[in-house]
C-alpha cells in the first residue's frame, strides 16, 4: 500500500478534479490522505461526505507545504509515500508508472513526474529539477514543447514537490520537510539533504500528470518565500569546499537578482527575503551541523550533477518563456 499524500488549503475546487483522477488509478494499491490546513471553504465537509474513503486530516492553521506534507507523513503507515499538490491531476498510468519504476529501480529513492501545464497540456512545467554552482534550483524543460526527448527515464538532482514517490527509508535517515520554509524551495532542500546522505532521484517519463501551476499562490509571497528558502538552502547543504569553489558565482548570481528585481519592481521583496534568510542563519546554521557530520557521499559525487553553465540556463529559460508567450499569443 501506499500512501498519496495531498496537502490543501482552500483548495475544495481543485481537489474536484485531481481527487477523481487519483481514486481511478490507485486500485487498492494506494490510500489517499488529504491534509487540509485549517481552510474555511468547506472542503473538509466535501470530503467526508463525497469521499469518505479519502482520510482527511484536519490542522487548525495553515502550516504551508512543508508542515501539512509532514503531519501526512508521519500519520500514513505505508512503506513509501506520493506527495502531491491538489492543483494537479494524475494522467493515465501515473500511479502505476511511478509504483512500477520504485519496484523496478531498487538503486533509486526519489521519483520525478512528468509534469506537465494543465492550460497547455503540451508544454511542460519539469522532467526533474536541475541545480546550478551559482546557488539556484531550475526545471528541467521548463516551458518547452513536450517530446520524444524526454522520453528517456534519468537521475536528476532533484525532484519537484508537486508530483514525487519517496521511500519511507528517506525520511528515516534524513528527517522530514523543513518547516521553517512554509513553502518553495523544501523539494529542493529535501533532496539536496538526501543526495548528501547518498539517496538519488530519478525521472519517469510515463508518469505524466497536469499541474494548474500557482493556482493557489500569492506572486508576491512566491518571490519572498522562493529567494529566502534558496538562501536556507544553501547555508544547510553546500559543503564548505563547495563554498569556497562556487561562492563567486553564488554572489554574482545575488547581484544579477537585485539587478533583475529592480527592473520588475519587486526590490524591496528580494531585499525583505534576504534579510528573513539572514535572521534566520543560527538555526540554519545549527541544522547545517547535523547534516554534515551525517554527509555518506563525496564531494565529486555532488559536483557530477551540478551545472557550472549558469548564465546560459539563465538565458534558456529566458528563451523558453518568450517562445511559449509567442506560442500562446
Amino acid at each position: 500500500m501506499i500512501s498519496i499524500i495531498i496537502p490543501s488549503w482552500n483548495g475544495r475546487h481543485l481537489l474536484e478534479k485531481s481527487i477523481p483522477a487519483l481514486v481511478d488509478q490507485i486500485d487498492g494499491k494506494g490510500k489517499i490522505i488529504v491534509v487540509d490546513n485549517g481552510s474555511d471553504d468547506g472542503t473538509v465537509e466535501w470530503l467526508k461526505s463525497v469521499w469518505p474513503e479519502v482520510r482527511c486530516l484536519m490542522l487548525p492553521s495553515n502550516k504551508g507545504f512543508s508542515g501539512a506534507v509532514n503531519e501526512g507523513i508521519t500519520a500514513s503507515e505505508s512503506n513509501d509515500v506520493i506527495l502531491v499538490n491538489n492543483d494537479t491531476e494524475a494522467l493515465p498510468g501515473w500511479f502505476d508508472a511511478l509504483r512500477i519504476a520504485a519496484g523496478t529501480h531498487p538503486d533509486f529513492h526519489i521519483f520525478a513526474s512528468r509534469v506537465l501545464l494543465a492550460d497547455s497540456r503540451e508544454h511542460i512545467d519539469t522532467v526533474g529539477d536541475g541545480f546550478t554552482v551559482a546557488g539556484f534550483g531550475y526545471k528541467h524543460g521548463w516551458l518547452e514543447v513536450d517530446g520524444p526527448r524526454y522520453d528517456q527515464p534519468s537521475e536528476v538532482f532533484a525532484a519537484s514537490g508537486c508530483a514525487v514517490y519517496i521511500r519511507r527509508n528517506v525520511f528515516r535517515t534524513i528527517g522530514l520537510f523543513d518547516e521553517h520554509f512554509f513553502a518553495f524551495g523544501e523539494d529542493l532542500d529535501f533532496c539536496f539533504r538526501a543526495r548528501l546522505a547518498g539517496f538519488r532521484v530519478m525521472y519517469i517519463p510515463d508518469a505524466r500528470i497536469l499541474h494548474a501551476v500557482r493556482a493557489t499562490s500569492i506572486p508576491s509571497n512566491t518571490l519572498f518565500w522562493y529567494h529566502r528558502n534558496l538562501q536556507w538552502t544553501l547555508m544547510k547543504n553546500l559543503p564548505v569546499a563547495l563554498w569556497l569553489l562556487y561562492g563567486p558565482h553564488i554572489l554574482l548570481h545575488i547581484g544579477f537578482v537585485a539587478v533583475r528585481s529592480v527592473s520588475g519592481r519587486w526590490f524591496k521583496v528580494y531585499v525583505r527575503s534576504l534579510s528573513a534568510a539572514l535572521k534566520g542563519l543560527p538555526v540554519m546554521l545549527a541544522r547545517r551541523k547535523e547534516i554534515q557530520a551525517h554527509r555518506k557521499v563525496k564531494l565529486g559525487d555532488i559536483m557530477s550533477f551540478i551545472d557550472w553553465n549558469w548564465p546560459m540556463i539563465h538565458w534558456n529559460l529566458h528563451q523558453a518563456r518568450l517562445r511559449y508567450d509567442r506560442d500562446k499569443a
